[in-house]
């Protein structure tokens, strides 16, 4: 594997078996990359297969995971707060239960707890 990296250490794109795509797929980021005059068709249709299976995994791995967990949570009185510049949430009689900068990180940090006993 290859990485290109800018001049603040962020890697912007990876080289695996010859094929370059960008590190991550923000919209910045993949519109910089797709506009490069050196980007191939081949290096484009790797982009498309590579997001078609990262949006593939979040609709068959992590929203089912999330319909498992949260919901019986919220189903229970759980709810969602910010304190102290971090989103929190708590379970009905308020203690908490997961947390994170943005609400993004809350329900990652919410996945990998997995099974929430009260």
């Amino acid at each position: 594997m290859k990485l290109t990296i800018n001049e603040t250490g962020k890697v912007l794109t990876e080289t695996h078996c010859d094929i370059t795509l960008p590190a991550d797929f923000s919209f910045a980021v993949v519109n910089d990359f797709v506009n490069q005059h050196e980007t191939s068709f081949e290096q484009l249709q790797s982009l498309c297969l590579a997001m078609a299976e990262c949006i593939e995994k979040i609709e068959h791995d992590i929203i089912p995971l999330l319909d498992n967990i949260l919901m019986p949570l919220l189903d229970k009185g759980a709810y969602f707060a910010k304190q102290d510049e971090m989103w929190w949430l708590f379970s009905a009689d308020g203690d908490g239960i997961s947390f994170g900068k943005t609400i993004s990180k809350l329900l990652i940090n919410l996945t990998l707890m997995g099974e929430y006993d009260e």
